[in-house]
């Protein structure tokens, strides 16, 4: 039941905040940050773990270091362009919750 909640508030996340004026995408997701080691692809400084799939991010405004190995809400934008390399999409975090 809660992984459908979070499936069904992703979705919903993900259809409000697209828009036809603009190619940004506003997401919210809920998983474990971890740091990006070794990898195939060579983007994003740590990783959002979720059940079904996982994220490269960035922030400008956060250290996310000090989420590492928590379970956590982000809200940011995918950054157009990735995923590159078979990699993952990947999220400019502006919020943590």
């Amino acid at each position: 039941m809660r992984n459908s909640l979070i499936v069904l508030m992703f979705t919903i996340s993900l259809l409000i905040s697209c828009s036809n004026e603009s190619d940004v995408i506003s997401l919210e997701l809920v998983g474990t940050i971890k740091a990006r080691e070794g990898s195939t692809f060579q983007y994003g400084t740590h990783l959002l773990i979720t059940r079904d799939n996982f994220f490269a991010l960035y922030s400008e405004e956060l250290n996310l270091d000090d989420f590492i190995n928590q379970t956590v809400t982000i809200e940011g934008t995918k950054i157009e362009g990735y995923p590159v390399e078979n990699g993952p999409d990947f999220i400019k975090v502006t919020k943590i919750k």
